[in-house]
């Protein structure tokens, strides 16, 4: 059930894509395309954070070289990619 919801999620991005790129081509109302996407971003981020215990806000603002022990804190994560 939850692979599920994820495939339902992954479409409705792709739908938001296709959308933005429709009305980029033939003209639409620009400021509902721009609370669409931060909306779906803002919930993604929530997804993030709540699912995976990801804070990309704070991952976005971190030096480069913490970035990598922010990484290996989060479970499941490999630093070695094996």
């Amino acid at each position: 059930m939850e692979q599920r919801d994820f495939y339902l999620r992954e479409i409705e991005k792709i739908g938001l894509l296709l959308t933005s790129i429709r009305q980029l081509l033939f003209g639409g109302r620009k400021e509902n395309l721009a609370i669409t996407v931060d909306a779906q971003i803002n919930k993604t981020k929530d997804i993030l954070l709540k699912k995976a215990d990801f804070d990309l806000d704070l991952f976005l603002s971190l030096e480069p070289n913490k970035i990598e022990e922010y990484l290996t804190k989060r479970q499941g994560f490999d630093a070695n990619n094996t």
